[in-house]
């Protein structure tokens, strides 16, 4: 969805600011990941 919001606003938003939202939809997606992560490993830990 990012690179549509890039093409549509393409001549609004400026390079950083691109960069900053793929940047923290990284961080999203890992935040995101390791939380499942974390779930498993509990869920795996339970006796």
């Amino acid at each position: 969805w990012v690179l549509e919001i890039q093409n549509y606003y393409s001549d609004k938003i400026s390079d950083t600011n691109i960069k900053k939202a793929n940047r923290e939809q990284k961080d999203r997606n890992r935040n995101s990941e390791n939380n499942y992560n974390d779930r498993m490993v509990k869920v795996l830990d339970k006796p």
